[in-house]
């Protein structure tokens, strides 16, 4: 089999490979200022918006050793005692219909911004 194929021109196309090696050493080509940008204080935020409709996985996040990893404002959990569609398609949808307006404005945001 070869190497090739779509993820290595997608890993192109950002500056690094298909292996996963990323840039060279001597910083050449380095885009972490694609899927991360860098707080005030250097370290690096991942460019992510965690969305969920019920607050589990995320508080899970907010806990653990990762929870300085994540900017809080990129954070939006529709019910914050519970809830979720617990597995039922049409729950979901209507709850997600009911934010949708919030989510679009948080993803347009950051995608006007670039944070």
């Amino acid at each position: 089999m070869s190497g090739g194929g779509a993820g290595a021109s997608a890993a192109a196309a950002y500056g690094g490979s298909a292996g996963g090696g990323g840039a060279s050493s001597s910083g050449a080509g380095d885009r972490k200022d694609i899927f991360f940008y860098q707080a005030d204080d250097d370290h690096y935020v991942p460019r992510a918006l965690l969305l969920d409709l019920e607050p589990r996985v995320v508080n899970g996040i907010q806990q653990s050793d990762l929870k300085g990893l994540f900017n809080p404002e990129n954070v939006f959990v529709a019910s914050k005692d519970g809830g979720g569609a617990g597995n039922n398609w049409a729950s979901g949808y209507t709850q997600g219909e009911a934010v949708q307006e919030t989510l679009l404005d948080m993803i347009g945001e950051k995608a006007r911004w670039g944070a």
